[in-house]
């Protein structure tokens, strides 16, 4: 069974790609102080590909899906290979969106998260070549996304 289920229709210089992902709900990991150990673990993501960005208003959700949650240590002995991951921010109060480029290779730089304030979380993913997206938010919950999908 499946609780989220995202399609994807990026649009860039006059072509586009699809993209679908369904996230299995028994895979979702939402402990907050633990989804922010583990990205800083893995260098705040860097390098990963960005695959897509997701706001369903109705839910006040944003979703980022990015292609390798390990893309940080391409090359290095530790890499364990690819491995794409959807991130899912819920219980939104705010997003500022900073990206105005349209590049293929659009990935991130780093991603940090600031001082949380009465339970409500900020997030802010810095991209290359250029932009970042700040979100404020209640919850937080990533899966991992099988390479055959």
């Amino acid at each position: 069974r499946f609780e989220y289920c995202l399609h994807f229709r990026l649009q860039c210089g006059g072509r586009y790609r699809q993209i679908l992902f369904c996230l299995d709900a028994n895979r979702m990991k939402s402990d907050f102080a633990k989804i922010r150990a583990r990205i800083k673990s893995l260098g705040g993501v860097h390098d990963a590909r960005l695959l897509g960005v997701t706001w369903l208003a109705a839910d006040s959700s944003l979703t980022i899906t990015i292609d390798d949650l390990f893309a940080n240590f391409n090359g290095l002995p530790e890499y364990r290979g690819p491995q794409r991951a959807a991130f899912v921010f819920s219980e939104v109060t705010s997003i500022k969106l900073e990206l105005d480029v349209c590049e293929p290779g659009l990935s991130l730089y780093d991603w940090t998260f600031p001082n949380s304030i009465d339970g409500e979380h900020g997030a802010v993913l810095s991209f290359s070549p250029a932009g970042r997206i700040l979100i404020r938010f209640r919850k937080l919950e990533y899966s991992t996304i099988p390479r055959s999908e």
